[in-house]
């Protein structure tokens, strides 16, 4: 019998939603970073538009990268004669990135006024 091979879609999914992931977890963490140092006194002045800009793109790109990432993880489970593993552990991850963000947006809106 013939071994079958993992999708092709399934490691994609896998791969993006990592660095959905990734990118979600770095703009926090810089994000934060900010914010604290601002809090407690140690940056000079908040962080310049540009910047804040930047983050903002970053955030978007993570959402649409995860939902990429859905779609192939979606086509990888559906793929006849393909291991499924890479497309279910990537549509996982997908799923969580989204919801993460969400939390994130919703308990922290309107709580700081750095710029």
């Amino acid at each position: 019998m013939e071994e079958k091979k993992h999708s092709g879609f399934g490691i994609a999914s896998f791969v993006m939603s990592v660095l959905a992931a990734l990118l979600l977890v770095a703009t926090f963490a810089v994000t934060a970073y900010w914010y604290w140092a601002y809090i407690l006194g140690q940056a000079a002045a908040s962080p310049s538009e540009t910047m804040l800009i930047i983050v903002g793109i970053a955030w978007i790109l993570s959402l649409f990268v995860s939902s990429v990432s859905i779609i192939l993880g979606i086509i990888g489970l559906l793929v006849k004669n393909k291991k499924r593993v890479f497309a279910l552990v990537g549509l996982v991850i997908s799923f969580y990135v989204p919801i993460i963000f969400l939390i994130i947006i919703i308990t922290h809106t309107g709580k700081s006024n750095i710029v």
